[in-house]
């Protein structure tokens, strides 16, 4: 495969780019979207993540929430505005 579709590159310079301010671990997960129900649970892979009352502001029950799982398996819930809820 390698003799048959490689090409030779044009430059010999290296073409890699910094990422600056780019967060990696918001890039490489997988996203998932939920529903909040009305005891403020959200059912995920045979698991329930309650949203407890803190200082933020509840989300309304019925809401979107986006769940994602990322690299090192850690899951992180956030609501659609993309603030964290657990």
């Amino acid at each position: 495969m390698n003799r048959k579709f490689s090409r030779p590159s044009r430059s010999g310079d290296d073409s890699h780019v910094n990422l600056g301010k780019v967060k990696i671990n918001g890039i490489l997960c997988m996203e998932f979207d939920r529903i909040i129900s009305k005891n403020y649970i959200i059912r995920f892979e045979t698991r329930l993540f309650q949203i407890i009352d803190t200082n933020k502001t509840l989300p309304r029950t019925k809401d979107k929430a986006l769940v994602r799982v990322k690299l090192g398996r850690s899951i992180q819930i956030l609501r659609c505005d993309r603030q964290d809820l657990i």
